[in-house]
């Protein structure tokens, strides 16, 4: 994964490196998933970090990310009837001070679960823009 340079800092700060490999082994119930070679790459390089803070953003306001040590098929419960068809979110993490959960797609597009009021939206066309959107508080693409 090449993480972009605005927020390799970011990462940095929060205990990543290159070539960092998380333990992951637990799929309980998401290997069937079309996207679960995406997201069992991010989880292996990302899992159980907390990146970034909450607060005032570039654009609107920015995000903090903790991302799942071990996600499981329960996490994806409250966008399964919400995702398109052979979408297969799975599920990285918690965003905003756990408000938000999001998800990377069958396409590799990154998504964000709004907790408070249910509705999916996408944060990047890949991760790599999403991430950067939520971190920096950047302006997200369409509301899906």
């Amino acid at each position: 994964m090449v993480l972009p340079e605005s927020v390799r800092p970011l990462f940095l700060a929060a205990g990543w490196f290159p070539g960092r490999r998380a333990w992951f082994t637990r799929t309980a119930g998401l290997r069937r998933l079309a996207s679960y070679s995406r997201g069992a790459a991010l989880v292996r390089e990302f899992g159980g970090l907390h990146v970034g803070l909450s607060g005032p953003g570039r654009e609107r306001p920015a995000s903090d990310v903790q991302f799942y040590r071990w996600p499981t098929a329960a996490c994806r419960d409250a966008v399964a009837d919400q995702e398109s068809p052979g979408a297969d979110l799975f599920p990285l993490g918690l965003a905003h001070r756990g408000h938000m959960e999001f998800f990377v797609d069958a396409q590799g597009r990154l998504l964000v679960d709004s907790i408070p009021d249910g509705r999916l939206l996408t944060a990047g066309e890949t991760f790599e823009d999403g991430i950067e959107c939520l971190l920096l508080g950047r302006s997200w693409p369409e509301t899906r």
